[in-house]
């Protein structure tokens, strides 16, 4: 049995234009950074960064120091604070979720790459936001959402 969905072309034309339209932020690195101390500088470092982020958008993006897309992904369903999510990413990773602090890591110290950019974006309605994600990971295949099986 098919099923068609109606003006999922829609859906997806929406989406595109709202990519085409966000905001990148830069964000920038310390010099300094080492492993042993990457929690505490990049906090520090990036305090006023996380500020300027709307706690209401739900979708996440991160570039490369080229603006190539490297990451996409979502504020999980428990914690639906964007900023918490992308420090998870950047700062320090929770235990009970996933996080690309791993790439970010081996992106900055050990590419000696200090710069990258974050976009954020709000779906609404809001239950259609887990299926924005799917659809812009699918579409730009960015390498930080490939799964290693």
């Amino acid at each position: 049995m098919n099923v068609n969905l109606p003006n999922i072309s829609d859906f997806e034309n929406c989406l595109l234009e709202a990519y085409a339209k966000i905001e990148k932020r830069k964000l920038e690195f310390p010099l300094n950074l080492s492993e042993e101390n990457w929690s505490e500088c990049v906090k520090s470092a990036t305090a006023e960064f996380w500020k300027n982020i709307d706690i209401h958008d739900n979708i996440y993006f991160i570039f490369d120091d080229n603006e190539e897309l490297l990451d996409v992904g979502k504020a999980s369903s428990k914690n639906k604070y964007i900023r918490t999510r992308l420090k998870q990413h950047f700062i320090a990773k929770s235990e009970d979720t996933s996080s690309k602090i791993t790439e970010v890591q081996k992106y900055v110290l050990h590419e000696q790459r200090l710069t990258l950019y974050v976009a954020t974006l709000r779906v609404c309605p809001e239950k259609y936001y887990q299926m924005a994600e799917t659809f812009y990971i699918s579409h730009f295949n960015p390498p930080w959402n490939k799964r290693e099986d």
